[in-house]
């Protein structure tokens, strides 16, 4: 550290995450890399659903 340096928190002073916090951000990251897998999912299949959609209407207009 720094000379003049003075810790902010508790962690600063331990020198920094406890076993504790390291397991809880892990597994918060583990979540949100699943939401963000899910997300993507969820964007494809309402890109195709799209697409269907636009073609179906796209053929009605061409039906005289």
């Amino acid at each position: 550290m720094p000379p003049g340096y003075r810790p902010r928190s508790m962690r600063d002073m331990m020198g920094g995450e406890t076993p504790a916090e390291t397991e809880e951000m892990q597994t918060r990251v583990a979540e949100l890399d699943e939401l963000k897998r899910r997300v993507a999912e969820l964007e494809e299949r309402v890109d195709f659903a799209e697409r269907l959609l636009a073609r179906q209407r796209e053929g009605e207009r061409l039906q005289p």
